[in-house]
């Protein structure tokens, strides 16, 4: 702490005093710095600083000395403090923040832990969460994130069976999509029995990956009453209007085989057909085809799609005779409603 983040990388890369794998020590270096904060460090920002330099260095017959002298005189600084100021913001030079509380051994290697399956999660080709208990959390967090998936499982949601896309079975946003997959990690300190079962590409090998109860990776916080900002502002936008509806958040799971289905939220007026409505993340059309098909068998054309823009991983059109809304960092509640009110073909 008190030192440049430069220094601690090398530091923590330097020969051990004992017998260690390499690629365990890596790890755990990596794992420290992730854990760490650092903060610039300087007498005047920056960028300003660099510009003003450059400035003074690019006149005729100008030396180092005599810019750095010109920029502390123009900011009431010494020249060391310009150039000590020069680079201070760039990562390697930015100074290391002291730890509230230093982890333990035991925090640090099961943090470890969880970044080296989170590293194996990310490659995944197919994965499947097989959870018993609680597992509401974890399909709330899928959802959430917006990740391809079906989900089996008991109705009232105390067990699941989660069968996930991977990055690697996309077009578009893998890494963006195989970041979100491994943050679902940390949602299984929160059930009670689990298995997660992955096919991974490492390299140009298709490898098998499983972790299971008991594994040491450390647990997520507590569940949140809303899984995303968007569907917190979309409540809380419905509110306002006093349209005479009652939004239920997280209706119960409907079974379609053996599958279940996790609307986001129900549309309940008296004299009226229930009405729900599925915030959808990373979509492909054949995804959304098949979830259109899944509340079809289910008998329920009532049924409202909000789909980020955002997050289309394929090219293609949209499905027809839907009732779907496009949105861009928050739905709309009068185009849920003109959906709700349009006439399918």
């Amino acid at each position: 702490a008190g030192l440049r983040a430069g220094d601690l990388d090398d530091h923590l890369l330097a020969p051990l005093t004992i017998s260690a794998p390499p690629a365990k020590q890596r790890l755990a270096a990596f794992t420290i710095a992730r854990m760490l904060k650092t903060k610039t460090d300087a007498a005047a920002v920056p960028r300003e600083v660099r510009d003003l330099v450059w400035i003074e260095a690019a006149r005729d017959g100008t030396c180092r000395t005599e810019a750095l002298t010109r920029v502390a005189t123009q900011l009431s600084l010494t020249p060391d403090q310009v150039m000590a100021s020069l680079f201070a913001d760039l990562p390697a030079e930015r100074i290391v923040r002291t730890l509230a509380e230093p982890p333990s051994t035991g925090a640090l290697a099961a943090k470890a832990n969880l970044w080296l399956a989170q590293a194996f999660v990310s490659r995944a080709a197919r994965i499947t969460f097989d959870v018993v208990g609680t597992s509401r959390n974890l399909v709330r967090n899928a959802k959430a994130k917006g990740l391809l998936c079906t989900i089996g499982g008991s109705a009232d949601g105390s067990a699941a069976l989660l069968d996930l896309s991977g990055p690697m079975t996309l077009f578009k946003r893998t890494r963006l999509y195989g970041s979100a997959l491994a943050s679902l990690l940390p949602s299984l300190a929160w059930c009670d029995r689990w298995i997660v079962d992955a096919e991974c590409v490492v390299g140009a090998r298709l490898v098998n990956f499983r972790l299971s109860t008991g594994a040491p990776i450390l647990p997520s916080g507590p569940p949140k009453r809303f899984d995303s900002k968007i569907e917190e502002r979309f409540a809380k936008d419905f509110d306002k209007l006093k349209l005479g509806y009652t939004l239920i958040r997280e209706p119960r799971p409907i079974v379609v085989d053996d599958t279940l289905l996790f609307p986001d939220f129900a549309l309940e007026r008296p004299g009226e057909a229930t009405f729900f409505i599925e915030l959808v993340g990373f979509w492909t059309p054949q995804y959304l085809e098949q979830k259109l098909a899944s509340y079809r068998k289910a008998r329920l054309s009532n049924l409202v799609l909000c789909v980020d823009e955002a997050l289309a991983c394929a090219e293609g059109a949209l499905p027809d005779n839907a009732r779907v809304v496009r949105f861009h960092g928050r739905v709309s509640v009068a185009a849920v409603l003109a959906a709700i009110h349009m006439q399918p073909r």
